[in-house]
């Protein structure tokens, strides 16, 4: 049978869903929940079962796939996955399928609307702390998504989905998102990027200094020195014996909470560094230069991102193929421990019969 994902399908008076799946490692774990109904329709019991299927060491294809089953005194319930979609099933099949996608750029502007026949697509407000589930299982230094609802005239329904772009380092990822039942693949095109990060190279940096507890104005924005961490942990930073090292608790004042920001000054073999503190909402990069203890003052780098304008350049696939399906084989076994109860007095027959015949050559 085919399940597809949160979809109940009904078979020999179960209902069958396919709630998710898990990938960790090389196994993939999907999650297939079991509801025995009776005549009236209700729910009688509830199971669910666990089967598996295993990735080859180079995640090129599926290389087995396990059962699971679920032991009655009088049935078994067996389930195995035996077919998954070609993107999921093998990369070469997916690379092929995305080969054949066709993209079609879009510019949206925070709140505003695109219409491609019977669906509405409407772009909320640039997120700087994607919700995009793929995005999160991986750590970045920065990140940008826009949260879409998509309303599908046709079938009065509406989706929701947030494409997402990470950054970490001079690399660069792309998290897509799929609307399965409207067919859609959308991704942010990389040029957002350029507009909305500006490189290293393209950033003027302007000295600021301050005391502790002191205001530092920049653009509009105000930044408050509110102390210091003596231990600090920063991901662009690994300690090393003999380190000086500190980072600035500096507040980002907006008209919700305060957000702060950890730039970091480093002496290392009496050679002072600074780390960089990236904050994308406010598109400031702060980096900690100097302590003049003399005059208890503490001088920062701050530099702005150039951001050539609000509107997000958005890719749009029409007629995608489902990925968020599976094929489930799932058979009840009446009696099958009859027949395992069978087997073993039958192997214990063979065995006195085997002891008996040894016995009486003895005698």
């Amino acid at each position: 049978m085919q399940l597809i994902k949160g979809k109940p399908l009904l078979s020999q008076g179960y209902l069958i869903t396919y709630q998710s799946d898990t990938l960790q490692g090389r196994e993939r774990t999907y999650a297939i929940l079991f509801q025995k109904l009776n005549d009236s329709l209700q729910v009688t019991e509830e199971m669910t079962l666990h089967p598996t299927a295993l990735y080859a060491n180079d995640f090129s294809k599926i290389a087995a796939y396990n059962p699971d089953t679920r032991h009655y005194l009088d049935k078994d319930i067996f389930s195995c996955v035996v077919g998954l979609p070609p993107a999921i099933e093998s990369m070469e099949k997916a690379q092929k399928m995305e080969d054949t996608l066709t993209f079609q750029p879009f510019l949206l502007e925070s709140n505003d609307s695109l219409i491609l026949g019977d669906l509405v697509i409407l772009a909320g407000n640039v997120n700087y702390t994607p919700n995009n589930a793929e995005y999160s299982r991986k750590k970045h230094d920065a990140g940008l998504s826009v949260p879409l609802k998509i309303y599908d005239k046709k079938k009065d329904t509406v989706y929701t989905c947030e494409p997402a772009l990470g950054i970490e380092g001079s690399l660069m990822y792309n998290y897509p998102s799929s609307v399965e039942d409207a067919g859609l693949r959308l991704k942010l095109s990389e040029e957002n990027l350029d507009k909305f990060f500006t490189p290293e190279d393209k950033l003027s940096y302007v000295e600021y200094t301050t005391k502790s507890g002191g205001i530092i104005e920049i653009g509009g924005r105000k930044l408050q020195l509110a102390g210091f961490d003596r231990n600090p942990v920063h991901p662009a930073y690994t300690p090393k014996e003999g380190d000086i090292a500190v980072a600035a608790r500096l507040l980002i004042l907006n008209d919700s909470l305060p957000e702060e920001v950890n730039p970091m000054y480093v002496i290392r073999d009496n050679q002072p560094m600074s780390i960089k503190q990236y904050h994308a909402q406010s598109g400031l990069h702060i980096r900690f230069t100097n302590i003049d203890p003399a005059t208890e003052t503490f001088s920062f780098r701050i530099a702005a991102d150039i951001k050539k304008d609000e509107k997000v350049s958005l890719a749009i696939a029409r007629g995608v193929p489902r990925s968020d399906y599976l094929i489930l084989q799932a058979t009840i076994f009446p009696g099958i421990n009859l027949f395992w109860v069978g087997s073993v007095l039958m192997m214990a027959g063979l065995c006195l019969a085997a002891i008996f015949r040894i016995t009486q050559r003895r005698k």
